[in-house]
């Protein structure tokens, strides 16, 4: 592609990179979603784990 004017094709880039990265956010929204869901999943586990270590830590002070 050859442009007489270097903002114009910087500019035609730019446009074209950011179609390209809607399109892929369109099409792979199952990508995204999974990754949300990931993030959930460790926020889960970490919930789980540290109130799982709290209940232990009052069951210890419990016993003695």
């Amino acid at each position: 592609m050859f442009v007489a004017n270097p903002h114009h094709a910087a500019s035609l880039l730019a446009r074209e990179r950011s179609l390209s990265i809607g399109i892929e956010m369109l099409t792979d929204p199952i990508f995204v979603l999974g990754r949300r869901r990931e993030s959930f999943a460790t926020l889960n586990w970490w919930f789980e784990a540290s109130s799982n270590h709290r209940l232990h830590a009052s069951a210890v002070k419990l016993n003695y």
